[in-house]
């Protein structure tokens, strides 16, 4: 504190006057942690860090060749597809492939599975894939306009009349607006005018108390985080005094960037591309400190999903110059 030694985690600092401090957290093996942390008279404050591994590891997720992979809304699943290719001749792994990444015990991925193999007269993974509003089903448009409606949990495939897809689509849209309402639900009328309109591109966070969006400005994107339930309020905003705005980075409208939650809502991890399909995967915290580069190479078309635990990072990459050796690995956090 103050770059004073003070005590090891986790544990409570007193005696402390009011001010503001700058804390540091330090450990052998991982990136170091800084912040001001303001401490009020009669009140404790809380100090939460993510500590990043100085030495992330590495290890391959699929070896059968990966492209277009999604993840799906609940973000518990990633389908992708694997095609035979000039230097991939291996018509038994052609097909839909999906990653459950449920939890399991010791945070081990379940190994992909197959779901959909193409056959003599149906190449399925020719198709563009979409991911259903339940994170079950999978829309499958073909290049002929047919389309398929698979279920990824019994594996079950139904043709689709072209009325059939429309209704469809209709229906997984109705669901996201239903869903949408029911986060808006919990706020006042005064929290809802606060939120960002859709041209703006929001986006809500895993425990629904925070959106990030958009702002474009002098060839600059602004991602901004409205806060709805800040550490200083103990429960949700009921008026705009209630609320925090964090501006978490700028960049250019130039750049390739995506970026996404993380799932602790408190971080968000952002690719930068530099080059295409090369640039950075980053983690920063929602007020825009502590960003720490997790890896730097070669990122096919800047996807990156985090696992539903946080301890990894997924996104396709390869170590070849070989597009047919693109492949999704995991890239550990902490």
């Amino acid at each position: 504190v103050n770059n004073v030694p003070k005590d090891v985690t986790d544990n409570s600092i007193t005696g402390l006057s009011p001010e503001t401090y700058t804390v540091r957290l330090e450990k052998t093996g991982y990136h170091t942690w800084e912040k001001e942390v303001e401490v009020a008279a009669g009140e404790v404050s809380n100090v939460q860090a993510l500590l990043i591994s100085s030495f992330p590891e590495i290890k391959p997720l699929s070896i059968t060749g990966a492209r277009n992979p999604k993840m799906s809304p609940d973000e518990q699943k990633i389908i992708y597809i694997a095609r035979q290719s000039a230097t991939r001749n291996d018509e038994a792994s052609s097909g839909i492939w999906l990653m459950d990444l449920a939890g399991r015990p010791f945070n081990i991925l379940s190994a992909p599975k197959l779901i959909l193999a193409d056959t003599a007269t149906v190449e399925y993974s020719s198709g563009a894939i979409q991911w259903g509003a339940d994170s079950e089903s999978l829309l499958i448009d073909m290049p002929n306009e047919t389309s398929y409606l698979l279920n990824t949990g019994n594996e079950d495939l139904t043709t689709l009349t072209p009325a059939e897809r429309t209704a469809l689509l209709e229906e997984w849209q109705l669901k996201q607006e239903e869903d949408l309402a029911l986060t808006e639900e919990q706020f006042t009328n005064e929290i809802r005018a606060l939120l960002p309109p859709e041209d703006k591109n929001p986006v809500w966070s895993p425990d629904e108390t925070k959106v990030l969006y958009t702002e474009e400005n002098d060839g600059q994107i602004e991602y901004k985080i409205l806060d709805l339930r800040p550490e200083e309020y103990k429960g949700i905003a009921k008026s705009e005094s209630d609320t925090k705005l964090y501006s978490a980075m700028s960049v250019s409208t130039d750049q390739n960037n995506t970026i996404r939650w993380y799932p602790d809502s408190r971080h968000l991890i952002m690719f930068e591309e530099s080059s295409e399909n090369i640039g950075q995967i980053s983690i920063v915290e929602i007020e825009g400190t502590n960003r720490t580069s997790l890896f730097s190479g070669r990122v096919i078309d800047g996807e990156t999903f985090p696992h539903p635990d946080g301890s990894k990072v997924i996104f396709l990459t390869n170590f070849t110059t070989s597009d047919d050796q693109n492949n999704l690995y995991s890239l550990s956090v902490y």
